[in-house]
């Protein structure tokens, strides 16, 4: 019994560390998205709810996405986007994304990435959100591949 306590001491203290953190405008969402992606291994799944507005996708694509996207084949992630079905015209085929549509609400704006979800609002002046948590991005996650099977290629 007295060997046990150390053990559990040190699992109470090795609790994983949640935080939120807050970015704004289009390098501050560069930001966000550099540091969801920065721990990743090859091989690991960059899941993303995508832009519903097909202006807004085309004016962040060039602003935020393109420079990300040598960074993200480098680590050679996995990239699976659900788009809006008005989304569909505007992929190119040559994307690095294996990319699925629908035509029902999805939480907009939404990348999950291991331990950590961002989520972003792309008004005039972007702001967004990164989440460091297990559990909810285990959610997200949960609820994407969900999603996912139900969506149109």
């Amino acid at each position: 019994y007295m060997n046990i306590i150390p053990l559990l001491k040190e699992k109470q203290n090795k609790k994983e560390e949640e935080k939120v953190e807050f970015f704004k405008s289009y390098s501050g969402i560069k930001i966000l998205l550099l540091d969801l992606i920065k721990d990743s291994k090859k091989g690991d799944i960059y899941r993303v709810f995508n832009i519903e507005e097909p202006e807004k996708y085309e004016e962040t694509k060039f602003k935020v996405f393109k420079s990300l996207k040598g960074l993200m084949r480098q680590k050679k992630l996995i990239m699976k986007g659900i788009f809006s079905e008005e989304n569909r015209e505007k992929s190119k085929k040559g994307s690095i994304m294996q990319k699925r549509y629908l035509n029902t609400p999805m939480p907009p704006n939404t990348s999950i990435l291991n331990d950590k979800v961002a989520i972003i609002s792309w008004e005039e002046v972007p702001s967004g959100i990164l989440i460091y948590s297990k559990e909810i991005a285990g959610k997200y996650a949960d609820f994407f591949e969900h999603t996912w099977k139900v969506a149109k290629k």
